[in-house]
Order: C-alpha cells, then structure tokens, then sequence
C-alpha cells in the first residue's frame, strides 16, 4: 500500500524530507514499533534493489534507502532500541523446560532421539555462540575430532556472517564443550547430512529457523515466571556464552577467537592458525561454561606458541 505501485527508482527516503516512506513510518509509529524495527525493513529494501542491480539486471542503479539515525528516530516518535539480555542459569532452565521435547516430525524419531528437537538446538547454541543461520544449516562433513575428548566444527569460511573481514578464506573453527559434545554425538548416522534435519519434498533438508512459534511460546510461558525472558530474542544464545566465557575471566584474544570474530583492521589474526594445541586450549576454556567449574586465575595473556 506504501511503495507496491512505484518503480524501484521512484522509492526514495532524505533526512527530514517528504518521500514515498513517510507514511509508513508513520504508521510505525503508531504501532510503537523502534528505530531497530523500522530499519529492517529499509535494509530488507535495500538488499532487493542491490540484488535488482547486480544480481538480477532490473535497474541500471540503486540508490540506497536512507536508514533511520537514533537522533532522527527520537524525533519521528520512534521507539528507542531495546537492549536484548543474556540468559542466567535460572532464565536458561526454564526456558529449556517450557520447549516441547519434539516439533512434531514423529516419523524421524529413532534410537538417536527426534533428530530437529528444539531443545538441543537451543543447548547448543548456549554453549557454542553459534549465531542462528550457521546452527540451522549445521553439517556432519564440518565435524572433525582431535580425541574421544575434544570434538570441533570447522565451518567454511564462506558461511560466516563476517566472511569478507577473513583472512586467506581460514575455516573457522568452534570447539564443542560435553554438553555439546554428546548432543552431537547422540545425533550422528541420522541419515541426513544436516546435524538438524527436516523433512522435505526432496528429502531431508536443514532446518530453516530456530526463531519458531515453538521458541516463541516457550519463551512468552517462561517469561510469565521470569520476566526478563521476554527480553531475550535467539541471539541471547549467543550472548550468553559469551557472558559466561567473560564471568569465567577467558582472555579477551580466546574468546574473540571462539566467536568466530574477526576484525578487518587487525592484521595479525591473518596469521593465526587453531592448530591442535590451540583446540584443546579452547576446550579447556569451554568446558569452564559447563555447570558451575571455577576459573583458573589467569593475569597475563598465556602464549600459544
């Protein structure tokens, strides 16, 4: 009703001047939506132009949609952003309990368990940092084992989310903790190459969302008991193992490393590799997440050779 009559080149939107979009942020407004809300949508727009150029050939060139400033946003009556909130032990315990055992595929279900159980993909997500996107399509071809102890995902470079900041196109590679570790180990020969699968018209695909209605319940349930879980999203997971690396006092250099992040202006993390040492040296600092193990006082960075 905004924009669906006009020519992609027609869609504009200036600092404080009238455009095609000024309704609709209006509109927004009206809803109580925030900046953060209304912004995806101009990106969302702004990635079908980008694609229409260089991707598709429809347009000659786009012009991206100007996306909304906190200042501006104040001044429209736009919500502020909500700052999102880890999970503590308690938050995560109840919201494991409220999700249901099994999404409904019964006809996977076999020795290993129902292979696209929500409550494991949640685990672990916990106690990996996986973001959303990489959990879902997880593959077996990306797990690789050092010993019966420590077990890790070497996930192409191509997959993660900052793979034009990686150097030399390094896999990156995240080590699973036990409470990983026997998740996944429950979890093999379920006859698909995703750790997740679902079933599809083709056969077994991967899972596409982990923000499901089965989540979203779970987490509105569970926030009836602790209300901060209603201010947590799927990438709480993420930040939660985070947190919990920080409270268990992992060097910042370790912890960077086991998020996967990497900076396009710090050089010296091209030459970095996570060889076999360095793996187990991850383990060590995963495994402290695990229940309630005390941290080794740690005052300097320690060398890894």
């Amino acid at each position: 009703p905004y924009i669906g009559h006009l020519p992609m080149n027609e869609i504009t939107r200036f600092y404080k001047k009238p455009s095609p979009l000024t309704q609709f942020i209006k509109d927004r407004v009206e809803k109580g939506n925030t900046i953060t809300t209304v912004n995806k949508h101009l990106s969302f727009l702004n990635t079908m132009g980008t694609k229409a150029v260089k991707k598709y050939g429809c347009l000659p060139y786009w012009n991206n949609v100007l996306k909304i400033s906190p200042e501006e946003g104040r001044q429209l009556g736009l919500q502020p952003k909500k700052r999102k909130k880890h999970l503590t032990r308690e938050m995560e315990e109840v919201l494991i309990n409220h999700l249901p055992l099994s999404n409904g595929n019964q006809h996977l279900r076999d020795k290993h368990g129902d292979p696209s159980s929500i409550r494991d993909m949640v685990t672990l997500a916990i106690n990996t940092g996986f973001r959303e996107a990489l959990l879902c399509g997880l593959q077996w071809a990306w797990l690789k084992k050092d010993n019966d102890t420590v077990w890790y995902f070497e996930i192409p470079a191509e997959r993660m989310k900052n793979y034009k900041y990686l150097e030399n196109d390094d896999d990156q590679v995240f080590v699973l903790n036990s409470i990983s570790r026997e998740i996944i180990r429950k979890r093999q020969d379920n006859g698909s190459k995703f750790v997740f699968p679902l079933p599809g018209s083709l056969g077994l695909k991967s899972v596409k969302l982990l923000n499901s209605t089965s989540y979203r319940t779970a987490r509105r349930r569970g926030a009836l008991l602790i209300p901060d879980l209603a201010q947590t999203d799927v990438h709480s997971f993420r930040r939660t193992f985070a947190t919990r690396l920080r409270e268990k006092m992992v060097p910042k250099e370790f912890e960077k490393m086991m998020l996967g992040h990497k900076s396009k202006d710090d050089v010296t993390e091209g030459y970095i590799r996570v060889a076999k040492d360095m793996r187990a040296r991850f383990f060590e600092y995963v495994e402290l997440i695990v229940g309630q193990k005390e941290a080794p006082l740690r005052l300097f960075m320690e060398k890894t050779g």
